[in-house]
């Protein structure tokens, strides 16, 4: 790729400061659950990360550009020593601001933008808390990007078939979509599936690769304990599904049902019909708490379009039980006889 010539500053919100300005040497374009995004840059080594994170740089037409988010992503001198001695993470203006430590930096993002501060060391350590600062930021952006609508669930399906699994945090979500994954069943997302405006009506979308589930489930799932990431922060062992089942991964689905997860000590799963006011009422709640509250024609069009998958999509609860395995079962089922 040819470097641009083109500088761009770089901003510090939290004290007003800015750096010289800094020659974008590299710039790429990636597309992730639905949103185009362009990235700025003034180092390569950012290349390998983007492509974990967001998947190969591809060429996007420039109509489609126009309706994308932008990152601007600026690797520090190994010396570098602008960045706050402190540790915050707060919105600030409706930006979320995120200074980790000193070596990497302050990460701030906006409704349609991202500035990262980020250290060679962390740039090329898989674990570091600035390669997690960038996920978490480009997840924040990508829910307020126009025309596109979050719901906070899983998605795991029969080809492209999706069922949506829906549930607070901790209820289980991520857990049934690897054993589903583990049944020979397709992967969309454990947490983020989006949905465009522009799209047909249940189709939805997810950047199927990761999920996050709890450590102890290695106990029930050796392989969990080989080459994957633990982050003590949250508590999470991240499971890069690339490396044990890359055919059944998936961007893009298709809505079949809808799952409320409800836990319990259950010999067997329950899986039985649900009211779609008890799954509109879970999916709102997360869905409203992704933007400002005066962002009300956003809020209203988010909500009706819950209700009208609710509405017109079979709804279901199930009561888990302890065995995986068999919860697993009762959505394989529920796709294969939908």
């Amino acid at each position: 790729m040819t470097p641009l010539t083109r500088e761009i500053t770089f901003a510090l919100p939290e004290e007003g400061k800015e750096h010289d300005a800094i020659p974008i040497t590299n710039t790429t374009h990636h597309y992730c659950v639905g949103v185009p995004i362009t990235v700025h840059s003034n180092s390569p080594d950012v290349i390998p990360l983007l492509e974990f994170y967001l998947g190969k740089a591809l060429d996007f037409s420039p109509d489609l550009l126009s309706d994308g988010i932008t990152i601007n992503f600026y690797v520090q001198p190994e010396d570098s020593s602008v960045i706050p001695e402190k540790t915050i993470s707060h919105l600030q203006d409706d930006r979320l601001v995120i200074v980790m430590n000193p070596s990497v930096g302050i990460a701030e993002g906006s409704s349609r933008s991202v500035t990262l501060y980020l250290s060679p060391s962390h740039l090329k350590n898989p674990l570091a808390s600035g390669r997690l600062s960038f996920e978490r930021l480009v997840n924040y952006v990508l829910v307020r990007s126009p025309n596109l609508y979050p719901l906070h669930a899983a998605a795991v399906g029969l080809g492209d078939e999706m069922a949506l699994l829906v549930g607070k945090r901790g209820d289980g979500k991520s857990t049934l979509a690897y054993s589903c994954v583990r049944q020979g069943m397709t992967f969309l997302s454990d947490d983020l599936v989006t949905r465009l405006a522009r799209d047909n009506p249940n189709d939805i979308r997810g950047q199927g690769r990761f999920l996050y589930v709890d450590p102890n489930l290695s106990t029930v799932y050796p392989e969990l304990k080989i080459d994957q990431a633990i982050f003590p922060r949250w508590r999470k062992l991240r499971v890069d599904l690339t490396r044990l089942y890359a055919s059944q991964l998936r961007q893009f689905g298709q809505l079949a049902a809808l799952v409320i997860l409800e836990r319990s000590e259950r010999a067997t799963p329950l899986l039985q019909t649900a009211p779609p006011e008890e799954v509109v009422d879970s999916l709102s709640h997360h869905a409203t708490l992704y933007r400002k509250a005066n962002e009300s024609s956003w809020v209203e069009y988010t909500l009706n379009d819950i209700k009208r998958l609710c509405f017109e999509l079979p709804t279901f609860k199930l009561k888990l039980s302890p065995d995986h395995e068999k919860n697993a079962s009762a959505i394989r089922d529920l796709l294969g006889s939908a």
